[in-house]
């Protein structure tokens, strides 16, 4: 069986999707880019990670996903932190269905910044909690 080959891709204004981003990467042990770092080589799991600002994602983030070549990547995965109703995965899903990017069903989310303050997440909680997802999914694409 051949190894899997897993890639981290985010956006973070702020700092809290780049600490999920590197736990997810400490926990596969791999390197978490920015998506100014474009996806050149194929894997087999894309792990992306990005927030909804003002009911959509930022203009960076969703340009980067509209521009991923789907014959790259078997399947992504999304993770996120926000305060708002709309979550990154539902807005993620339409862009990759119509590119025929196949995306797993199961997200990662914790609570983000809203008017009064982050209440510190991601917290260590929110950072071991991102690490078991990520261990999840990992094990369910090496059986």
């Amino acid at each position: 069986m051949s190894e899997v080959k897993y890639a981290i891709r985010y956006f973070s204004r702020e700092g809290s999707t780049r600490k999920l981003a590197e736990a997810i990467a400490e926990e596969l042990g791999i390197i978490a880019y920015d998506v100014n770092e474009p996806l050149i080589d194929p894997v087999d799991v894309l792990f992306l990670g990005g927030a909804v600002y003002k009911n959509d994602l930022d203009i960076e983030f969703r340009t980067f996903i509209e521009t991923l070549d789907a014959g790259l990547i078997k399947e992504a995965v999304v993770f996120s932190i926000s305060s708002g109703k709309r979550m990154p995965y539902d807005v993620i899903k339409v862009i990759l269905d119509e590119m025929g990017i196949q995306l797993n069903p199961k997200t990662y989310f914790c609570k983000g910044k809203t008017l009064f303050g982050n209440g510190g997440h991601p917290d260590i909680d929110d950072l071991k909690a991102v690490k078991i997802f990520a261990r999840g999914i990992a094990r369910e694409k090496e059986e």
